[in-house]
């Protein structure tokens, strides 16, 4: 019999931690002038006019959802992922027009997809083999569908961005939550599985080099799509780039000592050069980059100009293939008789973010991905030290509590006047995500750091209502976006860190003064902010909706699509006498409970 008095003793202990936090932070004035900007509307619709134009667009919002069901030693997938969009109008003086009952369902842009897979499977599916309990397999279970609608999420991001019409696209995800992970990933598919499917069975029979595979995920689309720096983890990184900038520019893949040493941000020997060549050679490519050296240069291969193009016809085929998009009707999760892994899809994913941002900075659109429940503690652990020490802010030790968003939630209630609504913090690089301020200097949470200037960061609270007695605010959310060189590059500054005993010095984005890019944010999001609906209000209409559908989706074929791969499979089950083998252990117990009953 659970003890009613130890979960009194429990809840209260609890009580007296919140308690605390409130009264330690209830003297305490922050210092938020730097850190925190309040919409500027006169400006924003300044700049939305310089950015996209007066004239009449559309705005997108999608969501996915995803669920499973084990029964017979089947599991059935449920993949959905639902976009609406939402005419708007920007008037000559920025003024967004815009109604809620516009808003329409795009078909074309949704995806509904069941998928049926042996349990026996799961390991190969998730790549894994340690699935030995219940913990470790349900999270095996998770991460197939979840792998798949976040493709689909991605997909039908790009295509809604193909759309002319279309200017905003609202994720309801973190951009960085995919781009780090699905990075490792692509590393392992490439040096851990030699590249997979994609090098071994192709997608219907076709190919992607293990080459083309490697430049694709280390320079993206073009040479120019990332930004190394010459420093720890990069370095090989860097080299890399610049001998395919190189290339491109020269359409030359023979490379000149002469050019290329001048070039580096270094001095460094020829010998040298060709050592660090050869390593990068054999580590990243396994010889196949460095086609001869030569006593005056080296020839690369003339991959280096067509890797992309491979990557873009396998990219349709998989798509097509897995969401049923091109008449294929084989079975999606396999190829050549064995499973696609949760890594090679997340690879698709990956190329997709790339595709994505390409497209957008050659275009004047905007994606927007909004994190609702985030335990971030950039803040905290990097920003707010690091900007202290440079004399930015003061009386700014906050350690009530870890989380940004705990933290922003508390001041916000608390000096409601050093918070007015829209409100957004400063906005900073994704680099601090992976950094710590430790002794005087910035050095990295753990080996390496991510890019810089590749995804900016913001929290943002748009609504405050007034009750009887008390001020109720919106939840604080978070949002990341693309860096754009044309929109950021003025708030780029460089930065001292420190990496075991050396210190190299990082270029990265930083908000000290006013971004009129995302003072426009914030005042499209207020604008897309029904406060009519108040499950919705300061969030975003668009993605609540779409919220709602895909839940609906699935919860209204679950049962019956269930019910129709388990009768399907019964007259096998007879035949062959096989009814306990399809079951297991708990599944069979708990039916034989049901009949007992």
């Amino acid at each position: 019999m659970w003890d009613l008095e130890a979960l009194k003793a429990g809840v209260n202990y609890l009580n007296e931690i919140l308690g605390k936090r409130f009264n330690d932070v209830k003297g305490f004035e922050p210092d938020v002038n730097y850190i925190i900007k309040s919409l500027d509307e006169d400006y924003a619709r300044k700049s939305l006019v310089e950015f996209f134009g007066s004239g009449r667009y559309k705005a997108v919002g999608l969501d996915g959802s995803m669920d499973y069901k084990v029964g017979l030693d089947i599991v059935t997938i449920f993949i959905a992922v639902a976009s609406y969009s939402l005419p708007f109008e920007i008037s000559s003086d920025g003024d967004i027009i815009l109604s809620f009952n516009n808003v329409e369902k795009i078909d074309s842009m949704s995806i509904f997809k069941v998928i049926p897979f042996w349990f026996d499977d799961l390991n190969g599916l998730t790549d894994s083999s340690n699935l030995l309990d219940d913990r470790s397999i349900s999270k095996g279970l998770d991460s197939i569908p979840n792998s798949i609608m976040t493709l689909g999420e991605y997909y039908s991001a790009f295509k809604a961005l193909e759309d002319e019409d279309v200017k905003i696209v609202f994720l309801d995800r973190p951009i960085a939550s995919s781009i780090g992970p699905y990075k490792r990933d692509a590393r392992k598919v490439i040096y851990r599985y030699g590249g997979g499917i994609f090098t071994s069975e192709g997608i219907n029979g076709k190919k992607i080099s293990l080459i083309d595979l490697i430049l694709a995920v280390y320079l993206g689309p073009d040479p120019n799509f990332y930004n190394y720096e010459f420093r720890p983890g990069t370095k090989k990184h860097y080299i890399l780039q610049l001998v395919a900038n190189m290339a491109w520019e020269s359409r030359d893949t023979y490379i000149k000592y002469s050019e290329l040493i001048p070039k580096l941000p270094i001095k460094i020997s020829r010998d040298k050069v060709v050592k660090v060549l050869d390593k990068l050679n054999r580590e990243f490519f396994g010889g196949r980059f460095i086609e001869d050296y030569l006593v005056d240069g080296f020839i690369v291969t003339d991959r280096i100009y067509r890797y992309w193009d491979s990557i873009e016809a396998v990219l349709e085929i998989f798509i097509d293939k897995l969401f049923d998009k091109g008449g294929y009707y084989s079975h999606p999760l396999y190829v050549g008789g064995r499973p696609l892994t949760t890594k090679e899809i997340n690879m698709i994913s990956l190329f997709l973010i790339y595709k994505i941002k390409w497209l957008i900075d050659r275009n004047h659109k905007l994606v927007i991905g909004i994190g609702k429940d985030t335990s971030v503690t950039d803040m905290n652990r990097s920003l707010l030290p690091y900007l202290s020490s440079k004399g930015y802010i003061k009386n700014f030790n906050f350690r009530a509590v870890r989380s940004d968003r705990s933290m922003f939630i508390i001041l916000s209630s608390l000096h409601r006047e050093l918070f007015p609504v829209p409100w957004r913090s400063i906005g900073y690089d994704n680099i601090f995500s992976t950094l710590v301020y430790r002794d005087g200097v910035l050095t990295p949470a753990r080996k390496v750091t991510t890019l810089s200037k590749f995804l900016i960061r913001n929290y943002f609270q748009l609504r405050e209502v007034k009750s009887l007695d008390a001020y109720v605010r919106s939840p604080i959310f978070f949002y990341d976006r693309f860096y754009r060189e044309d929109r950021d590059r003025d708030l780029v500054r460089g930065v001292d860190i420190k990496h075991v005993d050396k210190h190299y010095k990082s270029y990265i984005y930083l908000e000290t003064g006013l971004n009129p890019y995302d003072n426009m944010i914030l005042y499209i999001l207020s604008k897309f902010d029904n406060d009519q609906i108040i499950e919705s209000a300061g969030h975003n209409y668009l993605l609540f909706i779409a919220d709602k559908e895909v839940k609906r989706m699935i919860k209204t074929v679950k049962t019956s699509v269930s019910n129709v791969v388990e009768n399907t499979l019964y007259r096998m089950i007879r035949q062959h006498n096989i009814y306990v083998l399809t079951k297991s252990f708990r599944e069979y117990r708990a039916q034989i409970e049901r009949w007992r009953r």
